[in-house]
């Protein structure tokens, strides 16, 4: 059996170049920490991939890819079947969190904790003219169509239905000034990093 650890990098590197599935580069990646460290997250000469559809569920998420026919399961530890996922976009999943107004990107590829990018909070967004945690059920203010009228909202219904989609204009880590627009229901939103 072959010790990745003892293979000389220049070699790793040039394997790595003659892979043509992101799977299979992810899974090279995946073989030693070393291999990890120096090989690109994000290779630069694999051909257009299919993007892989995403299903969540309670504990494992699935991706169907749609280049192999197969599923694959990837374990989210700190979502569960509360949460919804607004969003994705250059691999990253839009996740508005389920007990605070707080909205983060996170790479299921890499695992929540090691990349997870904030957003700004549900509280910035436009027409969110308040805030009351201790209002349960009724947390977020809202200005109405009608002059001067505010609705109140919960977190549960802002999460659901004032967010319709979150898209970001390239990855986070990559592109200091990366641009994420949210489709509200009944405006639009967009936040620009750094």
């Amino acid at each position: 059996m072959v010790n990745f650890d003892e293979l000389p990098r220049d070699v790793v590197e040039e394997i790595s170049k003659k892979l043509t599935f992101l799977q299979d580069y992810i899974y090279l990646r995946a073989t030693c920490r070393d291999l990890y460290s120096f090989i690109p997250p994000t290779p630069k000469h694999l051909p257009l991939q299919v993007p892989w559809i995403f299903y969540p569920r309670q504990q494992n998420s699935r991706f169907f890819n749609f280049s192999t026919h197969k599923f694959h399961n990837l374990s989210f530890p700190s979502t569960s079947c509360h949460q919804r996922e607004c969003g994705s976009s250059q691999g990253w999943i839009v996740i508005p969190d389920e007990k605070s107004p707080e909205i983060v990107l996170i790479n299921p590829l890499k695992g929540l904790e090691q990349e997870k990018v904030k957003l700004p909070a549900l509280t910035t967004f436009p027409n969110v003219r308040g805030f009351n945690p201790s209002r349960i059920g009724h947390e977020f203010e809202v200005e109405s169509n009608e002059r001067g009228k505010s609705k109140f909202f919960g977190l549960k219904t802002m999460r659901d239905r004032f967010i319709k989609k979150i898209i970001i204009s390239s990855t986070p880590l990559k592109d200091v000034g990366f641009v994420a627009v949210a489709l509200l229901s009944k405006s639009v939103a967009y936040y620009r990093s750094g």
